[in-house]
């Protein structure tokens, strides 16, 4: 009995093993190659903008689209202290099936999937054994991250709007960006931390980090190409 247990425990372990690795997992983002530097990147996209949230260690740097696909996508390549460890491409219904055949091509089958007859709708996924994932969701977005990548963009979410962890808005600082050099905090927040609590309302609290970039990329898209 004990021999038939652990039988079909390898046999289940390899086929894990074999769904997850029926490709060669991705070696680049948009074709800029995992561990590039933010200056290898910004040589090819020159109008990459950082997102304001980044900080010293996790920076987002949006462009308004890939030059290695066919249609209009507005994207982010995400790096760790310098490097790039994934990214992200803000998908719409005119995009989905697009970006899902083109993934499903290179990749093969997903390792799940629901509504795959709707790209719009669809929802997939793609893992492999060295935690690299790729996943696709046809209303919002597709994510390509190594595990380091996910793991650290997750560290970086959990951070939130701490001041002290911020980088300041829309720099074009590249070194200290590739370096991982922490910003001095602005002579505007200095003063500011100086102040007395205020006893007027609170505002409401500010939109999350993709809301804000989904706001960003959708207005300039508008401007560039009349998409809604």
């Amino acid at each position: 009995m004990r021999i038939a247990h652990a039988a079909l425990l390898a046999v289940l372990i390899w086929c894990a093993i074999a769904h997850a690795a029926g490709s060669a997992p991705p070696t680049d983002f948009a074709g800029v190659a995992i561990g590039s530097t933010l200056a290898q990147v910004r040589a090819i996209y020159p109008e990459a903008k950082r997102n304001p949230d980044s900080d010293s260690h996790y920076q987002v740097w949006m462009v308004p689209s890939l030059k290695t696909i066919g249609a209009p996508s507005p994207a982010a390549f995400c790096f760790f202290d310098g490097r790039l460890v994934g990214g992200e491409v803000l998908m719409s219904n005119s995009i989905a099936r697009l970006w899902l055949e083109n993934t499903t091509a290179r990749f093969g089958e997903p390792d799940s999937c629901t509504y795959c007859d709707y790209p719009d709708m669809a929802s997939a996924r793609w893992n492999w054994t060295n935690g690299t994932t790729i996943a696709f969701a046809g209303s919002w977005k597709l994510s390509e991250f190594t595990r380091e990548g996910q793991t650290q963009r997750n560290a970086w979410l959990n951070r939130g709007e701490q001041p002290e962890t911020l980088a300041e808005a829309d720099s074009d600082d590249a070194a200290s960006v590739v370096h991982g050099a922490p910003h001095a905090p602005s002579l505007k927040k200095q003063a500011a931390s100086k102040k007395h609590p205020s006893t007027e309302a609170k505002p409401p609290p500010p939109a999350t980090r993709w809301q804000r970039l989904y706001a960003l990329v959708r207005a300039r898209l508008h401007g560039l190409f009349g998409m809604r």
